[in-house]
């Protein structure tokens, strides 16, 4: 049921939450992994 009123993925939901807020802890982690 719950998938056909939430189409989206929960992992889906909190990436984009992740990526609309960009939390420091967030920055940081995607700065280590471009510099490597």
């Amino acid at each position: 049921i719950l998938d056909a009123v939430i189409p989206i993925p929960i992992t889906a939901m909190v990436l984009i939450m992740v990526l609309l807020q960009k939390p420091t802890w967030f920055k940081d982690w995607v700065d280590e992994i471009y510099r490597q």
